[in-house]
């Protein structure tokens, strides 16, 4: 028998569900335990169970840009995602990363800039996801489903991967591996399903240099 749930991750924000409102904000700058956050923008409309975010947006953050558009809405019952876009873009991560006291696998200054853009529709606890990572050089494509559910893989979706220089990615991870000779860019697909238990990767193709490679995998745990 397949469980079902009633199970609202925002349930502590029903008192919305008795409110209709238009917010606009804007902040020059704001202080928070040291940490400066400027031009801020809040422009919301609160209407029927829905939450439009119209533009929400920090323009600096230690140096980072981030906006939020689209909506969230039935917010009475299982809210789901209505063209929800964020927005994140920097030239350095390295002053985020401080002031959040992130421990960063690799420095800074070799992650260099950093973006994302997501888009995400559906319920809340299975939406679907559209986003683009760029960092270190690279760029990380992945579209398709989540799920916070146990009747349903966690992650079902194509994911992509491509950078100019294999080798030169290689040393911004700090390996001590060094391909000898040039390698040239590399490329790669695949499609993800599964979970933390049972993980599958099929339709993976791909190229590195001039070479091509192609094939499938799966990852059980028990």
């Amino acid at each position: 028998q397949a469980l079902t749930t009633n199970i609202n991750p925002l349930a502590s924000l029903g008192f919305l569900t008795k409110i209709d409102a238009n917010t606009k904000l804007r902040i020059g700058e704001l202080v928070h335990s040291g940490i400066k956050v400027r031009k801020i923008t809040l422009d919301t409309t609160l209407f029927k169970n829905n939450l439009t975010f119209n533009d929400v947006r920090v323009d600096d953050l230690a140096g980072a840009k981030i906006s939020v558009t689209g909506a969230l809405s039935k917010l009475n019952a299982m809210p789901q995602f209505d063209n929800l876009k964020v927005d994140f873009k920097t030239k350095s991560i390295a002053a985020l990363a401080k002031i959040l006291k992130l421990d960063l696998p690799i420095p800074a200054k070799t992650i260099g800039k950093v973006s994302l853009n997501a888009g995400l529709n559906g319920a809340i606890l299975q939406p679907t996801l559209s986003t683009k990572i760029g960092a270190i050089g690279a760029t990380v494509t992945l579209d398709g489903k989540l799920s916070a559910l146990p009747t349903h893989s966690m992650i079902d979706a194509d994911i992509s991967f491509q950078h100019g220089n294999l080798a030169k990615l290689i040393k911004a991870t700090g390996s001590s591996y060094q391909p000898s000779g040039k390698i040239g860019a590399i490329k790669a697909s695949t499609h993800l399903k599964g979970g933390l238990l049972d993980l599958q990767l099929t339709n993976l193709n791909g190229v590195i240099g001039k070479t091509k490679f192609s094939g499938s995998a799966q990852a059980t745990t028990n």
